[in-house]
């Protein structure tokens, strides 16, 4: 059976985080438009996913071992082909989007070229509350006019969504439609020779159109990935309790900032403060209103 770590922010979540292979499963963000939560998923292969090759061969990543920074950013560490592999997902705090950096590091006596990066395909929407349906619209993906990164969006006549992606080293960007799906591929490429290392993040933004979607990854972009790691770690901190047992305190802070993260949200359109059951399509009644949800079991713990 599949083992998901779920993260997020105020805006964003993600509640199917892989463990096996580090790949998103689905994307959420509440609409208050939409009086709901709504979920990006892929179809026969994930929606985001980390690739690497060496030497023009396919390494497919294996034995990750997974921890969570402050109790709530996971990051794990791993193998592919002669390389090591380190992965971490960072929502940060007061953005509206995430980040995925993938880094590579060579530990052995010969030198590697390697192409790695993220790829995925984007197959439905759906919209959830208490059930789930799937968004009649027109998916599409295009250069941005802003800034000529991909742009991906889903009309209902007009805008209802769109999420970019921008890297922060340089990254060639494919994508294509296969049927009703669009399939995507972004790339980084180097030659790592032995002792060297290299990463890259890739920040995906999201938005009402298309430019507020481009800004919102330019932005974590301009901030950059050690700040944005670091003041989401001071905001952790500054929430988290020791208990003085670790195996207590990291059950306790990873379930409350899973409470924090899920029972609350910012909806994506009127940027609104709300309470849900829950930001993830995993519970059976996703991004309904229960008095008994939020004053019985979150409000008390978040307090």
């Amino acid at each position: 059976m599949e083992s998901y770590l779920p993260t997020g922010n105020e805006t964003i979540s993600l509640p199917r985080l892989n463990q096996e292979n580090g790949a998103v499963e689905d994307i959420t963000f509440l609409y208050m438009a939409c009086k709901g939560l709504i979920d990006l998923r892929g179809g026969e292969d994930p929606l985001l996913a980390p690739f690497v090759e060496t030497d023009g061969r396919p390494a497919p990543l294996k034995s990750l071992q997974w921890e969570r920074l402050g109790w709530w950013v996971p990051r794990f560490c791993g193998a592919a082909g002669p390389l090591t592999v380190e992965g971490v997902l960072l929502a940060p705090t007061g953005e509206r989007g995430f980040g995925y950096r993938l880094g590579l590091y060579n530990p052995g006596p010969q030198a590697h070229t390697v192409r790695f990066g993220l790829a995925g395909c984007w197959a439905s929407a759906w919209h959830c509350v208490n059930e789930e349906k799937e968004i009649e619209g027109t998916r599409h993906v295009y250069s941005s006019g802003w800034n000529g990164g991909p742009v991906f969006d889903l009309r209902c006549g007009v805008p209802l969504f769109a999420f970019a992606p921008l890297c922060d080293t340089d990254c060639a960007a494919e994508f294509s439609r296969d049927g009703a799906s669009i399939r995507w591929r972004l790339t980084s490429e180097a030659t790592l020779a032995p002792g060297e290392s290299r990463a890259a993040v890739f920040w995906w933004g999201f938005g009402y159109e298309e430019v507020a979607a481009a800004t919102s990854a330019k932005e974590m972009l301009r901030q950059g990935w050690d700040n944005e790691l670091r003041q989401t770690l001071a905001w952790l901190d500054a929430r988290s309790t020791d208990l003085g047992d670790p195996a207590l305190t990291a059950l306790y802070n990873t379930n409350l900032f899973f409470c924090i993260h899920f029972s609350t949200g910012v909806t994506l359109d009127s940027e609104e403060l709300v309470l849900v059951t829950s930001r993830s399509p995993r519970y059976y009644v996703s991004a309904a209103y229960w008095d008994r949800d939020s004053l019985l079991w979150s409000f008390p713990a978040i307090l």
